[in-house]
């Protein structure tokens, strides 16, 4: 019997199913999703529009940090939003984005516009959205146009990248399939939002390092620079993330040619990324507040950042076994909330998938990684102990950083994270679940059709949701067949 015959053919390939699947549904979500009902979705737009014109650095005027766009964007951005966002009973008129996708731009006319949640990212996370939104301009669009194209930029960029990360790693390239085709995912990746491209970059980190690591051939200069540029785009993306550098650390020393190359590409990677990410930081220095209404500036209309970090940190310093105390409580407060929102709480954190979608996707998830592990068993104890490091690290910095930003000062367990956070680490947890013991042969077993088939079941059940959620009519077909 021929063996190869139940393998993927071309269109079967795990990365293939990822393009195939992941355009199709983001495109349908892309519609389906109203504008800026995506969480921050707004102020993404916002900082792509200041972008797309060559304005890299926002503006301040008082507690205030953003810049000056042209009226209709404002207007398009409070209309469409049309109070849906944290309200389920109202619903999307479509005639209202079709009257907005008519709007003259009249780039002339101009008001300062307040988008300090993103103002201040750097202009790599929101490149994609600025490609696509300057040339919806250049078609003539109005603004929300120019934002839909804007969403259709950031998709396409996100899908080549992580199409090529599944295709690059070595081993859990089904795992990789589900992780980024979530519910959460795509619909993330349907949208301006930054965090798709440090999603697609993580994903593109791990799957070279990975492969480096259980390679046996020496590394080029030019895989080294890779690794620099693209820790350093995690860091210009969102700074907490640049603990993904260390996984360089899992590559064995012979790859380097020794432990003095080991050790000083290592350095060089690290220090690369953080000067890059510094660099941005320094000179946005003077723009970092909070918003009002976070819950360590309640009742104030803004805060400097650097303060309420200062008398976080006195906090901690005084007793650091305090720290210990906030992330078991964090974690015992919070754990549903953040599988759930891993998988998928969309909208602005007001449309809730059925338990039974997150609860078998999480479990498939996990199963998937279990049994589509490293077949060759090159993922050694060393390497396994280097992945668990980087995640714990990673995700204590995360924790950290939103703690010192966000909770309360002297919180007793931390506020503002959300699951889909989690995302740019999961591949590593899902490499610490692969076992060669219990390793399948996907293509031979058939069992990728499984995936396939569940996957398009859960995106199935995701649009209904959305309908549900966001129109009148499909919310009232649905109540008639309930």
């Amino acid at each position: 019997m021929d063996r190869s015959a139940g393998r993927p053919s071309g269109w079967t390939k795990p990365e293939a199913v990822f393009t195939r699947l992941g355009l199709a549904f983001g495109l349908i979500f892309l519609v389906v999703t109203p504008p800026f009902q995506v969480a921050d979705e707004s102020d993404h737009f916002r900082r792509a529009y200041q972008l797309s014109e060559g304005r890299v650095r926002p503006l301040r005027q008082g507690m205030h940090v953003g810049g000056l766009l042209p009226r209709s964007v404002e207007i398009t951005v409070v209309d469409a939003m049309g109070g849906i966002a944290f309200n389920p009973h109202q619903k999307q008129s479509v005639d209202n984005v079709i009257a907005l996708l008519s709007m003259p731009l009249n780039a002339e006319d101009r008001v300062f516009s307040d988008f300090r949640s993103t103002a201040i990212y750097s202009p790599l996370a929101h490149l994609p959205q600025a490609v696509g939104v300057a040339t919806g301009k250049r078609l003539g669009l109005a603004p929300l146009g120019a934002a839909y194209v804007g969403r259709l930029t950031n998709l396409l960029a996100a899908l080549a990248l992580t199409a090529l990360a599944i295709r690059i790693i070595p081993f859990m390239k089904w795992g990789m399939v589900l992780l980024a085709l979530t519910p959460m995912a795509v619909f993330q990746r349907s949208s301006l939002s930054a965090d798709v491209l440090l999603n697609a970059v993580a994903a593109i980190l791990v799957a070279v390092v990975l492969r480096a690591a259980t390679r046996t051939e020496r590394l080029r200069l030019g895989e080294i620079l890779l690794y620099a540029a693209l820790t350093s785009g995690l860091g210009l993306c969102k700074p907490p993330y640049l603990a993904l550098g260390l996984l360089c650390l899992t590559i064995p020393s012979a790859r380097f040619g020794g432990i003095k190359p080991y050790v000083l590409a290592n350095a060089g990677v690290l220090a690369s990324a953080v000067l890059t990410t510094g660099a941005w930081n320094f000179m946005v220095r003077d723009l970092f507040v909070v918003k009002g209404g976070a819950p360590n500036t309640v009742g104030l209309p803004g805060a400097e950042l650097g303060q309420l970090m200062e008398a976080q940190i006195g906090f901690l310093l005084s007793d650091p076994r305090q720290i210990v105390a906030i992330f078991w409580n964090t974690i015992a407060v919070q754990w549903s909330f953040y599988h759930r929102s891993f998988i998928g709480i969309l909208g602005w954190l007001d449309t809730n998938l059925p338990t039974a979608l997150t609860t078998s996707y999480t479990w498939i998830l996990c199963l998937v990684a279990i049994v589509d592990g490293d077949q060759a068993g090159t993922l050694n104890r060393r390497v396994r102990l280097c992945i668990a490091a980087v995640a714990v690290v990673g995700l204590i910095g995360l924790g950290l950083s939103i703690y010192l930003q966000w909770s309360p000062t002297g919180g007793s367990y931390i506020e503002g994270i959300q699951g889909r956070y989690f995302i740019p680490y999961a591949p590593l947890l899902l490499l610490l679940m692969s076992s060669r013991r219990c390793t399948i042969d996907f293509g031979g077993t058939r069992l990728h059709w499984a995936v396939i088939a569940y996957v398009i079941g859960a995106m199935m059940v995701t649009l209904h949701s959305l309908g549900h959620r966001y129109y009148a009519r499909a919310a009232l077909i649905a109540e008639r067949f309930s």
